[in-house]
């Protein structure tokens, strides 16, 4: 049974999908973060750079556009262009952002465009540089890639399980009458598990347990035996744990939305058979939504590259120095967040009563600033109270009055 649970609160919405009762995909989108990735622009070229063949493009969302030769060769007519042939400094180009901005790079942009009659006429109107077409929702990009067999759309919130539906009555007319607007969709498992994707340690069935870790160029994961021991000796133990590890890391990766670089350390494997078995459970794991490659050597070492298909969920934590050996803990606006979906679920518990949050006073800060534009009064907060406590940055309580 697939069920696609979207919880729809204060500040973002969360969409899960789970198959048999297991989270398989997770995303968040939250209240001013733009995703860029599928807009359409009216760019302009604000530098040509013939040593890399690739131009910087200004799209007015900040930094400018990476555009790469490979994505601007047919705006040439010569059979081998250089970047120079494609676009000159100063001129309007048209483009696409196929790939999120990053710490320090702008988002990756292509050329090849098709544009809709009214995005055309659009075109005319503007001036670059401008945005032509905005991409779909988070929740519209997840309902056109939604599997038919899908039992289940629960929204806990009416207003978008309506436009959830009006959306799939003009795009995907078979998925608007699965679409139920209902309460709380998250349960307690599901949170612990959603929590799970912020650790650096993923514990393995068998005792064994992978770790991992994001530094400034690529992602590490090692892996580890812990206390497991197979009857068969130390080669048994490590295929176990190995093919365990890797029907783990393709998992943690999709969840995790880890992209780019990653670098395995599994346990040493002997036998090349052992290691083609260990490969191709991890390409399976891995699947074939995003494009990925994978070398493999005996001695445990795996080279992943895989294209960065969203922006990964570590953007919603932060490093810190007091976590246990977790390495980091939720931002501000993340336990923010928590504790506004907590003083909901008190306010429809006990109606019409005052309720009152402690939490850190970079967390109330947080709320303090952002209470206005989110709207607390349509969620039933009208009466919410924030104070500041010394404590622990994440913890936090709501009670009633």
């Amino acid at each position: 049974m697939i069920r696609l649970l979207v919880n729809a609160a204060i500040g973002e919405t969360r969409i899960a999908l789970v198959k048999h009762g297991r989270l398989e995909d997770f995303q968040v989108e939250r209240a001013g973060e733009t995703a860029l990735t599928g807009n359409i622009y009216e760019g302009r070229v604000t530098k040509v750079m013939t040593a890399i063949d690739a131009a910087f493009v200004d799209i007015a969302e900040g930094r400018p556009g990476f555009l790469a030769l490979s994505e601007a060769r047919h705006l040439s007519h010569k059979p081998a262009p250089v970047m120079s042939d494609c676009v000159r400094e100063g001129e309007a180009v048209l483009v696409k952002a196929i790939r999120e901005a990053e710490e320090g790079k702008g988002p990756r942009l292509t050329a090849k465009v098709t544009l809709s009659p009214e995005t055309e006429a659009r075109r005319k109107l503007s001036r670059a540089p401008a945005l032509l077409q905005a991409a779909p929702s988070l929740l519209e990009r997840i309902l056109c890639d939604l599997p038919d067999d899908v039992a289940e759309i629960a929204v806990d919130n009416a207003r978008t399980a309506e436009a959830a539906r009006d959306w799939c009555r003009r795009v995907r007319p078979g998925l608007a009458n699965r679409i139920t607007a209902t309460g709380e969709v998250f349960d307690d498992t599901l949170e612990e598990g959603i929590a799970d994707l912020f650790a650096s340690r993923v514990a393995l069935d068998n005792g064994g347990w992978i770790a991992i870790e994001a530094t400034e160029g690529f992602t590490a994961i090692d892996v580890n035996s812990g206390g497991f021991a197979a009857s068969g000796g130390r080669e048994q133990t490590g295929l176990a744990v190995n093919l365990e590890a890797a029907q783990a890391i393709g998992r943690q990766l999709r969840l995790r939305g880890i992209g780019g670089l990653i670098v395995v350390d599994f346990i040493q494997m002997e036998e090349v058979a052992t290691t083609r078995l260990v490969e191709s459970v991890l390409t399976e794991s891995l699947g074939h939504a995003v494009p990925t490659d994978i070398t493999m050597a005996r001695s445990g070492l795996a080279v992943i590259t895989r294209k960065r298909a969203r922006p990964p969920l570590s953007r919603l934590a932060e490093r810190c120095a007091c976590c246990a050996g977790a390495g980091t803990r939720p931002t501000p606006e993340s336990v923010a967040l928590a504790l506004l979906r907590t003083a909901q679920r008190s306010a429809r518990a006990a109606p019409g009563r005052a309720l009152v949050a402690r939490a850190a006073p970079e967390v109330i800060g947080w709320l303090e600033r952002h209470a206005p534009a989110l709207g607390l009064e349509r969620y039933g907060l009208a009466r919410l109270r924030f104070e500041s406590r010394p404590g622990p940055h994440e913890m936090f309580d709501v009670s009633a009055q």
